[in-house]
């Protein structure tokens, strides 16, 4: 592990390095005097990853709009009782 240490050499007067897990492929900066600890767990420098581009983003359709619950019609102008008879009757 002592030989994969001193293989690396940060960018001069840099202080964050970029770094990617092994399995995860995740990347992240990392402080470059924690690189030999994050590769101990898998980490391992790397170049920085592209610039995100939101135009090359996966297109996501537009979801349509919740079904609105029918409310009473709006030609229903007969008069009810509490006990839902029409008072007309």
């Amino acid at each position: 592990m002592a030989d994969e240490d001193d293989d690396f050499t940060p960018e001069p007067g840099a202080e964050f390095v970029w770094m990617r897990h092994e399995h995860g492929g995740n990347a992240a900066q990392f402080p470059v005097a924690s690189v030999p600890m994050w590769r101990r767990i898998g980490w391992a420098p790397c170049e920085p990853p592209d610039p995100y581009d939101p135009t090359m983003a996966e297109y996501q359709p537009p979801r349509p709009a919740p079904a609105e619950e029918p409310g009473p019609a709006a030609d229903d102008t007969s008069e009810t009782t509490s006990e839902g008879v029409s008072a007309d009757a």
